[in-house]
């Protein structure tokens, strides 16, 4: 699995579509970004719970048929900004905030592409998908080492809420059980 990362680290790789096979490990593209959809709105605290800013989870789609989702929680973009990547292997995504991916946090993802990319199939679940892996990227755990019982979505570091009557946050804790 690639990650696309800039060199101010506007992470938003994890490109899925076939079209994407084609890049090899130090390639540079230049992608503009189109829209988030399907997706909902979440809000996210990576300060435990003190403040809590809102955002749009979900496909991240780009001009060319790429689609991706985002692993950086506090870099933004807007509808025709475009990008220049360089493409790396996710456990490569250099130390900046939150931290380095490193290995473990690359396996997480690529075992959460594994069982559960194949089965979106609404705004919802791609927004869930969103979150289960800004989860296990932003979150820390008790000695900012990563654990499996550290990811919780109201719990720790990083935590999730949506508005009333959305089964994302739910949704998401079962990608991450």
């Amino acid at each position: 699995m690639k990650v696309m990362n800039k060199s101010r680290l506007l992470a938003l790789g994890l490109i899925t579509l076939a079209a994407s096979a084609t890049t090899t490990r130090g390639d540079v593209m230049t992608l503009t970004f189109q829209n988030v959809s399907p997706g909902a709105g979440v809000q996210y605290s990576l300060n435990s719970g003190a403040n809590f800013t809102g955002t749009t989870a979900g496909v991240m789609n780009w001009v060319g048929g790429y689609e991706t989702f985002c692993i950086q929680l506090q870099e933004y973009i807007s509808g025709g900004q475009q990008v220049t990547y360089n493409v790396l292997d996710v456990a490569d995504v250099p130390d900046a905030e939150p931290g380095a991916m490193g290995a473990y946090r690359a396996s997480l993802i690529e075992d959460l592409y594994a069982r559960n990319y194949a089965g979106i199939d609404s705004a919802e679940d791609a927004a869930a998908f969103q979150v289960a892996i800004w989860e296990i990227v932003h979150e820390r755990g008790d000695t900012n080492n990563l654990a499996l019982g550290d990811l919780g979505l109201s719990t720790g570091t990083a935590r999730f809420n949506v508005n009333a009557g959305s089964n994302v946050v739910t949704l998401a804790s079962g990608l991450l059980a």
